[in-house]
């Protein structure tokens, strides 16, 4: 994944397939491939209930799916340090949490990271069991 910018290594890694989907679904490929320094929480294919309505329908709302994806874009490339060093901005606005160390570190209370601290030339991607949800704009 070193050698690639954040879409394209994701797109280049089996087990986040469905979430590349989701990425060109939202157009976010080249927004994510340009960004710089940033940390994403990467839901493997796992964490997207397969045959699902609700993905289906997900990945046709556009603006929706944005929302979610951008939820998982931390704002600076986190060390496993950093990252459970408090609350941590998102690129959609929200925050979230991560607790734990080493081998052992939940996002949100509920996405455990499954591979972490992994390189790419403008990111450093955690693989999670689960997607994140934003909280709703009231």
């Amino acid at each position: 994944m070193a050698d690639h910018r954040l879409a394209t290594a994701v797109a280049n890694t089996s087990q986040l397939a469905t979430l590349s989907k989701a990425i060109n679904a939202a157009g976010l490929t080249n927004r994510l491939n340009t960004a710089k320094d940033i940390t994403f929480l990467a839901p493997a294919n796992q964490a997207f209930p397969s045959g699902s309505r609700q993905l289906a329908k997900l990945l046709k709302d556009k603006t929706q799916l944005t929302r979610v994806l951008e939820y998982h874009v931390i704002i600076g490339k986190k060390t496993p340090t950093e990252l459970t060093s408090g609350p941590l901005k998102t690129l959609q606005g929200g925050t979230i949490t991560a607790k734990g160390s080493g081998d052992h570190i939940v996002i949100s209370g509920r996405a455990k990271v499954l591979c972490g601290n992994i390189v790419t030339k403008n990111a450093t991607v955690y693989i999670i069991d689960r997607t994140l949800q934003p909280r709703s704009r009231s």
